[in-house]
């Protein structure tokens, strides 16, 4: 009897949210994947396409999937074998998002010590479309050059720091923007590495960049979880789960 595994498709926009908050799998619907019905032995992977960027994760850890609409799929390169289904090698997943699950080591200076998992979201979108990215990095500007509260921290990060209209909020608590010595870490792209932390019921902290030329990634966290001063230190694990998914020798029939 064939290993029938079910895709979890993610169709709702709210749910990729609350899943992208939390790191829990929220699921709209499901669809059928059996990887012994593909031509090759995938050893248990599926396979996804964000624009050209093809990546494979187990079907016993899989993320959660939010494909394109069928009156978009022309926009997604045309897979090498159509005729295998899909998720297979030759007829990878066409995605819009893929929400991830990565677990951390507790960061010293949280709460908590303990192993935590953070939502991460890997999106695709055209080769020249940035997202957020541009917009912070000039946001980043702006705050420093509008409240001239730039501090230079050990961690090789540059805070800019909006202060609160209410006095009873902490300076720890104000609103900020982190940018990282770009002789210490930096984006992809050698664009500059930032975090925007915010005052809000919603999330504290927002990092977004592009990680392949079709493919941006996006997270939240909480600083009570990670610590600024632990912030790249989490974000190299986060990239390293990410860039080692991808098939690098996948090839496209154009």
């Amino acid at each position: 009897m064939r290993p029938l595994v079910r895709l979890a498709f993610a169709f709702s926009l709210y749910g990729a949210v609350a899943w992208l908050s939390t790191g829990s799998k929220a699921l709209a619907n499901e669809d059928v994947y059996d990887p012994t019905a593909c031509r090759t032995d995938t050893h248990r992977m599926v396979y996804v396409a964000l624009g050209r960027s093809v990546f494979r994760w187990s079907v016993d850890e899989l993320p959660v999937i939010t494909k394109l609409d069928q009156n978009r799929q022309t926009e997604a390169p045309t897979p090498p074998d159509p005729s295998e289904p899909e998720g297979c090698p030759g007829n990878p997943v066409r995605a819009l998002m893929v929400g991830l699950t990565i677990r951390y080591g507790g960061v010293a200076g949280s709460e908590s010590r303990e192993p935590r998992n953070i939502g991460v979201a890997l999106s695709a979108v055209s080769p020249n479309f940035w997202g957020m990215q541009l917009l912070t990095e000039n946001a980043f500007e702006d705050t420093c050059d509008k409240w001239n509260l730039r501090n230079v921290l050990p961690e090789g990060l540059i805070a800019c720091t909006r202060p609160s209209s209410n006095v009873a909020v902490p300076p720890s608590e104000w609103a900020t923007r982190y940018r990282a010595d770009p002789d210490t870490y930096s984006s992809p792209y050698g664009r500059p590495f930032l975090i925007t932390c915010i005052p809000t019921n919603i999330y504290r902290c927002d990092v977004r960049y592009k990680l392949f030329d079709t493919v941006n990634l996006s997270y939240r966290f909480w600083r009570k979880d990670i610590p600024i001063a632990k912030a790249i230190e989490v974000d190299r694990i986060i990239r390293l789960e990410a860039t080692t998914a991808v098939v690098s020798d996948f090839k496209w029939p154009s």
